[in-house]
């Protein structure tokens, strides 16, 4: 499709903190933090193959979800430009994508120094909470989101549909949580809500275990 979804890093990246009493570990550096992304075969979804790594160190990292928030009205188009709007400075960040037929996931981690004070969760929620009908950009380009109740524990997710037209339209999960200094997005193209949870599900324990060796 034509409209793409800007995910920060991802093949072309998502806080809600996890609440703990230990402190949070330090932020890992782009090398470390790559090694913990899961491959295909740690990824529950059918053959999937990887492709498209990236690791980067000290980058922005750019957390827009759909381009021209401006054009959309009210509440939902302010949830979407408040992201725009924010760049978030990483210590680190690497990515993957997964292909499985038809279905790609695109996975981000980066880490965050720790005197960071912006949690792209909330700004996540806040879009989840604010676009719950159908929003029309100028082009004509239709936005529909769906907020996911059922994602992981801590986590936010929500759906997103695109149609540029009725023969030019796609659809996403996007699943997003903050584990102290770190951050992990899942973006799932033309998956189910449970097969990107999936996924969502074996990063995170991945980084969990990788994060408290």
């Amino acid at each position: 499709m034509k409209k793409k979804l800007m995910l920060p890093l991802i093949v072309a990246a998502l806080g809600l903190s996890a609440c703990s009493s230990e402190p949070a570990a330090a932020p890992l550096e782009a090398e470390p933090l790559h090694n913990l992304l899961i491959d295909g075969s740690e990824s529950g979804l059918d053959n999937a193959t990887e492709g498209n790594d990236t690791s980067l160190s000290g980058q922005p990292i750019n957390l827009t979800v759909v381009n021209g928030a401006l054009d959309i009205d009210g509440s939902c188009g302010k949830a979407l430009q408040a992201v725009e709007d924010v760049n978030l400075d990483s210590v680190a960040s690497a990515s993957r994508a997964l292909a499985s037929g038809d279905k790609q996931v695109g996975i981000a981690m980066y880490s965050t120094a720790e005197d960071n004070d912006i949690s792209p969760m909330d700004l996540y929620a806040d879009i989840a909470n604010a676009c719950e009908d159908p929003v029309v950009d100028s082009s004509d380009t239709t936005y529909t989101f769906g907020k996911l109740d059922d994602a992981p524990d801590g986590a936010v997710g929500f759906t997103l549909d695109i149609e540029v037209t009725p023969d030019n339209q796609g659809s996403t999960v996007m699943m997003i949580q903050e584990l102290g200094n770190h951050h992990i997005i899942v973006a799932g193209l033309e998956t189910t809500p449970e097969e990107t949870a999936t996924v969502f599900e074996a990063q995170r324990t991945k980084l969990e275990e990788g994060l408290a060796a």
